[in-house]
């Protein structure tokens, strides 16, 4: 048997959090209410596998980023000449781990994402149509980057308590490109980190002179993999050096 059509509509309304914005050619959430409604979901979910009768403070680790992506023009018409919908640009986040840590500084794992690297937890922050410039990227990472500062901790009341959910967003989801827009380096080809062109990279006394582009903390995450896939290409000590200099300071 299935369930009554008026059930099925309020569950449906459970799953859509609110302060969503729509128009012709974007779609965005503020970030509060998406995180607010992501740990609202997942507590719920904990409570019903009794995770949390006595967890009165919990962490959510969340990674987000942002990409572009080229296709097809079709023949959707706007309102207005100067929009296309040939270029879309996403900035999106992923769920990874909820936690508590106790007294005596042991942490206890309430939920962790089994699949980090899947679209499986994959949530929306904003999309719209328009082409991956260095000028939209700045833009939409630097608002993103405002909402995640002023993220509150949320409240969330389950079977007569109330549980405290605190996030920390990690900027991680990222290529080249956007990686080297943030950081301020124009030229793809040039290494992030110190602005070192190709011509230099190979070069160790040039690279010893080159000064190491500060960013706030958490501000951007470093992939080992990424870095182990550059030293194919010779950059094996470039990587090396910079990273270990950040990682040490």
């Amino acid at each position: 048997m299935y369930p009554a059509y008026h059930k099925i509509k309020v569950a449906k309304q459970l799953c859509y959090p609110s302060d969503v914005n729509v128009t012709e050619t974007f779609a965005e959430i503020k970030l509060q209410s998406l995180m607010d409604h992501t740990k609202h979901y997942y507590a719920i979910v904990q409570s019903a596998r009794r995770c949390l009768k006595i967890l009165r403070t919990l962490n959510i680790i969340v990674k987000w980023g942002c990409d572009g992506v080229e296709q097809s023009r079709y023949k959707q018409k706007f309102s207005s000449e100067n929009c296309s919908d040939e270029s879309l640009f996403s900035l999106s986040m992923v769920p990874i781990q909820i936690y508590s840590v106790s007294d005596q500084k042991i942490k206890k794992i309430v939920w962790q994402n089994p699949s980090p690297y899947s679209t499986r937890y994959f949530r929306l922050i904003k999309f719209m149509f328009a082409k991956e410039t260095l000028n939209i990227i700045k833009t939409e990472v630097k608002r993103t980057r405002e909402q995640v500062k002023s993220l509150l901790p949320t409240k969330i009341s389950l079977n007569d308590m109330e549980v405290s959910v605190k996030p920390t967003l990690i900027f991680c989801m990222i290529d080249g490109k956007i990686c080297n827009a943030v950081a301020g380096c124009e030229s793809t080809q040039s290494y992030y980190l110190c602005g070192a062109k190709p011509s230099e990279m190979n070069d160790e006394r040039i690279i010893m002179q080159k000064t190491v582009i500060s960013f706030p903390s958490k501000t951007v995450g470093i992939f080992f993999p990424w870095a182990c896939h550059l030293s194919t290409l010779g950059l094996d000590f470039l990587n090396a050096y910079y990273i270990f200099h950040i990682v040490l300071k």
